[in-house]
């Protein structure tokens, strides 16, 4: 899979024209640097609702990153209580962000159904009544959709900046977080994380899908690879854009 690191790498001189500030290649390279830790990360990984201490993982990994530490973290069980916290953090700031555009989003569906609802009561619609509804209540979905993709490409930069900072304020300070996004190298590490988790996802998804067919311990082993695309994917991305951050 390290075959992808030199084409990586050459999309990413071509978008910007030199090199970038983050080592994409030791991101890459992170979550395979320690069997055991690997080992350890998988299992977690195949385990629904454990699997959910992978994320606060990854945040104390891109932690470790920003303080300059760029080896891979030890699984500690006395650590377990601060991965748990750091992933609910993660969590409420996520929502804060994310909360404007499903408000909208609400709205637009809610719009939609007042103004079909005379319609309804009768039994009959008329397709101009229809249409009418659709695109009033569809134009303030599509605006919340798109306010709901653009926060999605921020949180990260929020997140990094809470972690930073020690301070979750930090995260909310939009206008330093928006100037932060706007870098090369944080716009770089977005395509370079969307190209790698569907080329990742690609491989680990089709061995996870013949490894199903097998009978019985097929799943088992399904579900392992699986676990590994989590634990891989997390700490890669984490650790590339906790190397944006300024």
């Amino acid at each position: 899979m390290f075959k992808y690191k030199k084409t990586l790498t050459l999309i990413i001189i071509k978008l910007k024209g030199g090199k970038t500030m983050v080592d994409f290649g030791n991101a890459i390279k992170k979550p395979f640097s320690d069997k055991k830790t690997m080992l350890i990360g998988l299992i977690l990984g195949a385990i629904p609702v454990v699997n959910l201490l992978i994320g606060g993982y990854a945040l104390k990994v891109a932690e470790d990153t920003i303080k300059g530490n760029t080896a891979i973290r030890k699984w500690v069980v006395g650590d377990i209580v601060e991965y748990i916290t750091k992933l609910i953090m993660s969590v409420i700031i996520s929502i804060v962000y994310l909360i404007i555009p499903l408000i909208i989003i609400v709205i637009g569906i809610g719009t939609a159904a007042v103004n079909l609802l005379p319609a309804l009561t009768t039994g009959t619609i008329d397709p101009t009544v229809f249409m009418t509804a659709l695109g009033a209540g569809g134009a303030i979905v599509l605006v919340g959709v798109i306010l709901a993709v653009l926060v999605s490409l921020a949180l990260p930069m929020a997140i990094m900046k809470w972690l930073k900072a020690g301070s979750m304020g930090a995260a909310f300070k939009i206008g330093d977080v928006v100037k932060s996004c706007l870098t090369g190298d944080y716009i770089i590490t977005w395509i370079v994380v969307i190209i790698y988790s569907v080329i990742l996802t690609a491989i680990l998804g089709l061995i996870a899908g013949l490894l199903g067919m097998i009978p019985y311990i097929g799943i088992v082993l399904s579900m392992l690879v699986l676990g590994l695309l989590t634990f891989s994917l997390s700490v890669t991305e984490y650790s590339m854009f906790a190397q944006t951050v300024k």
